[in-house]
């Protein structure tokens, strides 16, 4: 469960700081696209909550 919310926050910021731009989260994160994508959808997070706009 603390790896859970640890992983959660993780990405949430990741994907704050870049604005919800997927390439970029992958990129620091060093993650590939389908267990990033895998990973936001088991804690609901969608890109779109971070775009600015």
């Amino acid at each position: 469960m603390q790896v859970a919310s640890f992983e959660s926050n993780v990405i949430r910021e990741v994907l704050a700081r870049h604005k919800g731009n997927i390439k970029l989260v992958m990129e620091e994160l060093d993650l590939p696209r389908r267990t990033l994508n895998q990973k936001m959808i088991r804690y609901g997070l969608s890109r779109t909550d971070f775009t600015k706009g």
